[in-house]
């Protein structure tokens, strides 16, 4: 059993709100805190996709969260058996009784000096916005390890503002991780890969 303190928390919540849902429930923010112990979040990738049908006719919803720490990348990818789940929606009187059930289908940490590569992956295209503002549309990013295995990470978030700022910063930070000098992290403890 893990137990989370209210500073710990209130200082990673913002980080693994989505800006179409809220803040994801108890298992993303205790999944993260487990990978990252004390460090702290500089930047995150949120992804929480609703309603996805299955072939039974029942619906799920997932959580994809990417953070970075001065030193990590982790990732915790959670998928739900509900059309939405929320923190708010788990503390219903309801989700009390019948909590929803959740599944950490991925729970990870890499360190930020293992990675060797950025590529930019699918169709790109430049838009711009009002005013002089250009984005580049990119659909996701491809990060290459030393001694792992590649991870992709969406980072195609339309035309939400806030979003594209908080994700342009998460990538702002992995392109800097590639362009500073590396050593060789045959030894480094925290790259143990779950779920992969």
């Amino acid at each position: 059993m893990h137990k989370l303190n209210d500073d710990a928390w209130n200082k990673s919540a913002p980080y693994l709100a989505s800006d179409i849902g809220g803040y994801p429930p108890s298992i993303v923010h205790h999944s993260i805190a487990l990978l990252l112990g004390d460090e702290e979040v500089t930047q995150s990738r949120v992804e929480y996709v609703m309603g996805i049908r299955q072939a039974d006719g029942s619906e799920k919803c997932t959580w994809r969260v990417w953070v970075t720490t001065a030193h990590h990348l982790a990732h915790v990818d959670v998928e739900i058996d509900a059309d939405t789940y929320t923190l708010d929606e788990e503390q219903e009187r309801y989700r009390q009784i019948n909590p929803a059930v959740a599944r950490v289908r991925a729970a990870w940490i890499r360190p930020l000096s293992a990675i060797l590569e950025l590529a930019l992956v699918g169709d790109t295209s430049a838009r711009s916005s009002a005013g002089r503002e250009r984005w580049i549309r990119i659909p996701a990013i491809k990060l290459s390890f030393a001694h792992l295995q590649p991870v992709s990470i969406p980072v195609d978030v339309a035309d939400r503002r806030g979003e594209k700022e908080r994700t342009a910063s998460f990538v702002d930070v992995l392109r800097g991780a590639v362009q500073q000098p590396h050593q060789h992290p045959d030894n480094s403890k925290r790259a143990a890969d779950v779920n992969e």
